[in-house]
């Protein structure tokens, strides 16, 4: 079980936080044969990911595909900046098609802080499906501000969370853990499953004279 935590958490790393990023450990647990996926094959799938596309479609082309993914947790829904080679764009935002094709399995959205990387694309993406967004005080307050320049501040269920709190999304148990960051009110996750426990750090430091006057709970 360990060796399976460490691989995940691993291909979480593999993937990075360009665009929004699956918590697809729901898929370790077939839905008819309960068998888990070894953690070198979630890395090899996950390794060249370059997109959420791509990594999406690389763990359903694995040998687990069969049986789907019965239960989905978003953590974060962030835009890219673009590059040199990109003159005109402002942002880059993922495609949806397989959110959108999934959207009744999608339990929540959690999102560990307010930086553009990790909420830019909540609007585009709510704007396709409608579930509820998670966040602690300042994160949730910044998103909101977001969604009202969409319209959207009427109709997305916004729910504020405390470091030390416990949520549960269907088969997800997801503790909010404080974190410091060079953004106030940052979380990291601990996401109970039914195939382990797995660790999204989200982005931290370790800083012993935080802003926000208290240090990351180690």
């Amino acid at each position: 079980m360990r060796l399976l935590q460490d691989g995940v958490v691993a291909a979480l790393a593999a993937i990075g936080l360009t665009a929004v990023i699956f918590l697809l450990v729901s898929a370790i647990v077939h839905p008819r044969r309960r068998g888990t996926i070894p953690a070198t094959a979630v890395i090899e799938t996950c390794g060249e990911a370059k997109t959420l596309e791509y990594t999406v479609r690389a763990l359903l082309r694995s040998r687990y595909e069969e049986g789907g993914f019965s239960r989905v947790v978003i953590v974060d829904c962030g835009l890219a900046f673009p590059e040199e080679e990109m003159p005109g764009i402002d942002a880059v935002i993922p495609d949806f098609p397989f959110v959108e094709k999934n959207k009744d399995r999608i339990r929540g959205i959690v999102i560990t802080h307010g930086h553009e990387d990790h909420i830019g694309s909540l609007p585009y993406l709510l704007k396709k499906i409608n579930v509820p967004v998670y966040g602690t005080a300042l994160t949730v307050a910044l998103i909101a501000n977001k969604l009202k320049e969409h319209n959207l501040h009427n109709t997305v269920s916004l729910n504020e969370v405390k470091p030390g709190e416990t949520i549960q999304l269907g088969c997800f148990k997801i503790e909010m853990i404080h974190v410091n960051h060079s953004i106030p009110d940052a979380l990291a996750l601990a996401i109970t499953t039914p195939a382990g426990i797995v660790v999204q750090t989200g982005d931290f430091k370790i800083d012993s004279t935080p802003i926000d006057g208290d240090m990351i709970d180690l």
